[in-house]
């Protein structure tokens, strides 16, 4: 078997200044020798591709450079309780009566409900 051709092509994305993403695909095709290394025609091609593509998008050159995007630390809302926690948290029958509509459908809910009742019921804190 003998290898006279070596296609490559690469898809880029990239985000403008504005967030808006686009997509470029650009291929390269090569006819190589009987005695030429197509690892290295593809290499060569791989190479070009990526100059063609930093040439063609400079505005975008964070993304064509590779350069790794800074990391930004955004605060974080504490993390809301889950229904099951609110509900366990309740102190007073009372407070626990507030969840007696919202857990009528839900039967997980409505086990988790019960049995903090029988809990506070049991421990007098009506």
């Amino acid at each position: 078997m003998e290898l006279t051709k070596i296609t490559r092509s690469k898809s880029f994305e990239m985000t403008n200044g504005v967030g808006l993403k686009i997509w470029d695909k650009i291929g390269a095709e090569m006819s190589i020798n009987p005695l030429d290394d197509p690892k290295q025609g593809y290499k060569t091609m791989d190479d070009l591709i990526e100059e063609v593509h930093k040439e063609s998008y400079k505005e975008f050159s964070i993304v064509a450079d590779n350069v790794p995007v800074p990391e930004v630390q955004v605060e974080k809302e504490p993390k809301a309780y889950s229904d099951t926690e609110q509900i366990d948290n309740c102190e007073t029958v009372e407070e626990l009566k507030g969840f007696e509509v919202y857990v009528s459908n839900k039967p997980v809910l409505k086990a988790a409900y019960f049995i903090k009742l029988a809990k506070l019921i049991k421990d007098g804190r009506e």
